[in-house]
């Protein structure tokens, strides 16, 4: 109650000395003008136009001049006198009168606009580096719109999106508001604190909108989207552009302002297109309007994204500041057409905030308690930019349909449809809920649990999951998942299940029991997934993945000590089974080939030690973990530098289990970004037996290999892309180095009969040391993002592997990425 009086009292201070400017602006021909940029003179006070050119801005009584700026229109200043009425004042623009309308170049001459570049890529690094620290407020509205949606999509219906598509298949879909303190500390390091937040038809949720996620800063040398995106005065922009001087005008302060058209020299290098506005003698950007495109980015789903920003003068300097940063997309795919836009506007730059360096060390994000409990008269009173009127109508319809869903009797009503059981759900799977008492339970499809191994046979596989919320939120849950299979071939019935409970949404931590029957592949990453073993064995005649059954009961832990350190244990005890084929059965029959037996080697003992008690524990290090923090939740932002990871099991011959060993491996690895030189990552482990009295084959130190031609591109960076699966398995020591690197267009881009394909190099080299065997070594080349638009799932492999002893091996591998 204190909060919200002090609320209330606020909002009546603020809206008692305040009085509100509104009006329209347009063009000399009455159209208005969306996203203009309007500010006091000699500040960072000020707001846009919505896309009907309407605006809004409160004002303390005095005297001011309000500068109107849009790219491309001559810029104008009012001055008035505000009391404490409300003021209405609307503006026409004219189109900028350009100095120079036409400028005529000798061929062998050079544009002017050239100079002025390389005096703005001069300077670059200094208003890159000009503050150390600096903190401002910023207010963001974003929006999705569909701009068309199919009706259905794989045979399955699409429906409204719950009220957001009206009859002509459109609508909104996401239209939320924020306002947030930004703070940033040199060379490129962000925290924002969202202190109110709405969303439309969610009065409880807090929005995404992110100020800091939508900086795209000039002064940089590379903006990173897909790949790293090179800038117009980057240090190495006149490699990749062309220019071309379109005029010269004078802003409200007698500048002198070059616009400058940026033409990219190939279509598909990483670039923009557009034009940019630089102010003479100073070498800064007044404004930017630029595009990237699809080709450019390789974000094939997109078609256009734009970027639009203002800077306005810094009050006793030559310096500028960003006001207004406007991200504009579309893209679609599966019949879907989506467009957005998301608008920023900043003020109230505070330019030595003095911060210290733990302010930023791991959140990147804070939303605030209560944010989202602001009403609509706060938002009237602090909004700059005015609701459009489809924007007003989306928040009252939302808001209609959110009463209406939220009732416990309409909530049933849905649930009753909802739950309403077919024939054809057998083999669809199905799914019932009850949403008053926040409970949830889907049967998974018998159709999509089919599989095919040479022990089982032909597979049927049911997952059955339920989940259970104990608060409105959906904080505090119980999820159960579990698992029946069948082999027609084994005749033999296999149940698995886990329960685990999460206590909140703010830590990792979680709590599970699990235990049952099952079967499994020796490797248990596993060494080759279900679908690849299934075509392979069926249609190939190769078994290349090896099965051992297990029944086990168990209890796992695991919890956050530190921000990037995790803990993670388990104790269970497992009963290990050796399986043998049962069928020998095939679709198309090769003379030449024959079902290998289901042994990982030709080692006789391979499940000796058949009973195993064993404790894991596993301690997960992420330096630089970055976090997104809202109040009854937490999100990962990612980690900026490598993962550690040291990792022990151990068994001890009690309690019925005759394995005995004490086992330890550490990694570390990493993804790094090299800007226009591509992608690498790199992996390195090592571990040993510190005893090994009784070490059965599955509890080895087993590695990644692949054998097959057609493989999936999904796996880790630890993966070998020749090695067999067993043949290296060890119960003494190992060291492993992974390194690869996707050059991301850096080669092909230069070559002009590959450049438009979109194609990719990628290299990288391997090795394993085992105590028990010779070096391994692994070496490949090849193309990835192989296809068209949104398909380019393709990658192919040369791989040559070299073993002491062994002639060296070249095999052609084809990746899949789905």
């Amino acid at each position: 109650m204190h909060k919200q009086i002090i609320l209330l009292l606020t909002l009546f201070y603020s809206i008692c000395s305040n009085a509100q400017i509104t009006g329209t602006v347009s063009d000399s021909s009455g159209e208005p003008l969306p996203l203009v940029s309007i500010y006091v003179q000699g500040s960072s006070t000020g707001t846009t136009t919505n896309l009907e050119g309407i605006y809004q801005l409160n004002l303390a009584p005095g005297t001011y001049e309000l500068v109107y700026q849009f790219i491309g229109y001559e810029t104008q200043v009012e001055r008035i006198e505000i009391e404490r009425s409300p003021i209405a004042l609307d503006v026409i623009l004219s189109e900028q009168a350009l100095l120079i309308n036409e400028i005529v170049v000798a061929a062998d001459a050079e544009d002017p606009a050239y100079r002025v570049i390389r005096e703005a890529i001069k300077k670059r690094d200094y208003y890159n580096t000009l503050h150390d620290q600096y903190a401002c407020e910023v207010y963001v509205k974003g929006y999705n719109k569909i701009l068309d949606a199919p009706e259905k999509i794989l045979g399955i219906e699409v429906g409204d999106l719950e009220g957001a598509l009206d009859s002509n298949r459109q609508g909104i879909v996401y239209l939320s508001e924020s306002i947030s303190k930004l703070y940033y500390s040199s060379p490129d390091t962000y925290k924002e604190v969202v202190t109110s937040s709405k969303i439309s038809g969610d009065d409880q949720g807090y929005s995404f909108n992110s100020a800091a996620e939508m900086q795209f800063n000039i002064y940089k040398n590379t903006e990173t989207l897909e790949r790293a995106i090179i800038l117009p005065i980057a240090d190495n922009a006149l490699t990749y552009y062309r220019y071309r001087l379109d005029g010269t005008f004078y802003d409200q302060e007698g500048r002198l302002i070059n616009k400058i058209k940026v033409i990219p020299k190939s279509a598909t290098d990483p670039v923009v297109s557009g034009y940019i506005y630089i102010v003479e003698d100073v070498w800064n950007v007044h404004s930017l309007d630029l595009n990237l495109s699809k080709e450019a980015s390789q974000v094939y789903f997109l078609d256009t994204l734009s970027f639009e920003q203002v800077f306005i003068p810094i009050a006793g300097s030559d310096d500028r500041s960003l006001f207004s940063n406007i991200i504009t997309f579309q893209f679609g795919g599966l019949g879907f057409v989506i467009e957005g836009e998301f608008t920023a506007i900043y003020n109230g730059y505070d330019y030595e905030p003095k911060l210290d360096k733990s302010f930023f060390k791991h959140v990147t994000h804070v939303v605030e308690e209560g944010s989202n409990e602001r009403d609509s008269a706060y938002w009237e009173a602090v909004r700059p930019v005015p609701l459009t009127t489809f924007e007003q109508r989306d928040y009252i319809q939302k808001d209609s349909i959110r009463e209406i869903r939220e009732a416990p009797a309409f909530k049933d009503s849905l649930d009753r449809e909802y739950n309403k059981f077919s024939i054809g759900d057998l083999l669809s799977g199905y799914s019932f809920r009850n949403s008053n008492t926040r409970q949830y339970l889907d049967v998974g499809s018998i159709l999509s649990g089919l599989s095919y191994n040479t022990v089982q046979g032909l597979k049927a596989r049911v997952d059955l999951n339920y989940r259970k919320y104990f608060d409105e939120k959906e904080t505090r849950r119980i999820l159960y998942w579990s698992t029946l299979d069948y082999g027609l071939s084994e005749k033999k019935l296999r149940y698995s299940g886990n329960l685990v409970y999460r206590p909140n949404r703010t830590t990792s931590t979680e709590f599970a029991l699990f235990g049952g029957s099952s079967i499994n592949q020796f490797n248990n990453t596993p060494a080759i997934p279900t679908l690849y073993n299934t075509i392979y064995t069926l249609v190939d005649e190769q078994n290349f993945a090896r099965y051992y059954a297990k029944t086990q009961l168990g209890f796992r832990w695991q919890t956050d000590i530190i921000p990037g350190l995790v803990l993670n244990s388990s104790i269970r005890y497992e009963d290990r089974t050796q399986l043998s084929n049962t069928t020998d059965f095939v679709i198309f029959d090769r003379d030449e080939r024959f079902f290998q037996p289901n042994i990982p080697t030709f080692e006789t003992d391979f499940l000796t030690g058949d009973q195993a008690l064993i404790f894991n524990a596993n301690l997960r290090i992420r330096f630089g973990q970055k976090y997104s923090v809202f109040p009854d939740r937490r999100f990962s932002d990612g980690y900026v530098g490598p993962q550690l990871r040291l990792s022990y099991a151990g068994a001890i011959n009690q309690l019925g289990g005759d394995a005995s060993y004490h086992k330890i491996s550490l990694n570390l690895g990493d993804n790094v970004t090299l800007g226009t030189k591509g992608d690498f990552s790199y992996f390195a482990e090592a571990g040993t037996f510190l005893s090994d009295d009784q070490v059965p084959f599955v509890d080895r130190f087993h590695f990644q290999g692949n054998e097959l031609l057609i493989y999936p591109t999904g796996f880790s960076r630890n993966t070998f892309l020749n090695l067999p699966y067993y043949d290296f398995s060890t119960a003494g020591s190992f060291v492993q180095a992974h390194l690869n690197h996707d050059f991301n267009g850096w080669i092909l881009g230069r070559i002009p009969v590959l450049k438009k394909t979109g194609f990719s190099l990628v290299a990288g080299a391997r090795v394993l040391e085992t105590s028990d065997n010779p070096t391994y070594w692994e070496f490949n080349v090849g193309l990835n993002k192989i296809g068209w638009d949104l398909f380019r799932i393709l990658k192919v492999d040369v791989v040559w592997s070299v073993q002491s002893g062994q002639p060296t091996q070249r095999n052609l591998r084809f990746g899949i990425g789905l």
